[in-house]
């Protein structure tokens, strides 16, 4: 299961761009880092809904407040809405 650490260290090792939204972090994931993004989230972490996205020139965006509930991670940990 993905921690919070885990999670944090990879948007940064990674310059994932975060931006909040009203009360939605938006992550904007390059195509690259898909795969492994999926592995950090695990094998079959939403094999059932997915995660709904959208598909822009060569990334991906996504509400990431959703992925940090589902693994009891509080998403202002992985980015402050004071820092953006």
């Amino acid at each position: 299961m993905m921690t919070e650490l885990q999670l944090y260290k990879f948007i940064k090792n990674n310059n994932v761009s975060l931006r909040w939204y009203e009360d939605q972090l938006l992550c904007f994931l390059d195509g690259w880092l898909i795969c492994e993004f999926c592995q950090l989230l695990g094998p079959t972490s939403f094999d059932d809904d997915g995660i709904p996205c959208h598909l822009k020139d060569r990334y991906i965006t996504f509400n990431l407040s959703e992925v940090c509930d589902s693994y009891g991670i509080e998403p202002e940990n992985i980015l402050s809405k004071e820092e953006q």
